[in-house]
């Protein structure tokens, strides 16, 4: 059984891993519509159920995720590289004012700063740079699960 459900985790996390490189930033768009469907799915159980309230609420938030989930999608994007940006500043005057020689002291802050210039003036292109090498990052795990599972 365990064997079976290494093996299972290793070909998913390949799966994923071809899906992130293939769709990249449609990875999002994806994931917001899913999430939309099944609290509307979740939505007509509850009114099988006969639990109107939970029925109601779902159904709303799931026709409000399926409608502005690319809004809230491009919002969250706008503060992770507004928080990138400040990070990586504040972390570049601390250096600064420790007049620290460490090159890593440097280098973070500085990623930091162009992850958030990036991410702030090129969302598309950024998001679809991070998919892919996620999807790297997963195809090289579950092919190392799969060859560590052999010995």
């Amino acid at each position: 059984m365990q064997k079976n459900s290494s093996l299972m985790t290793a070909v998913l996390t390949i799966a994923l891993g071809i899906v992130f490189v293939i769709k990249r930033g449609g990875v999002l768009g994806l994931a917001v519509s899913l999430v939309g469907i099944v609290l509307i799915i979740a939505a007509i159980f509850d009114l099988v159920k006969k639990d109107t309230t939970a029925a109601i609420i779902k159904g709303v938030i799931g026709i409000g995720v399926l409608v502005f989930g690319n809004l809230f999608i491009h919002l969250a994007l706008y503060l992770i590289a507004i928080m990138l940006l400040m990070m990586g500043l504040l972390q570049l005057v601390q250096a600064i004012r420790n007049k620290n020689r460490n090159t890593i002291a440097w280098i973070t802050p500085v990623l930091s700063v162009l992850a958030g210039i990036c991410l702030l003036f090129q969302q598309g292109s950024s998001v679809d740079w991070i998919f892919v090498m996620v999807g790297i990052v997963l195809i090289i795990e579950g092919i190392l699960s799969l060859g560590s599972r052999k010995a």
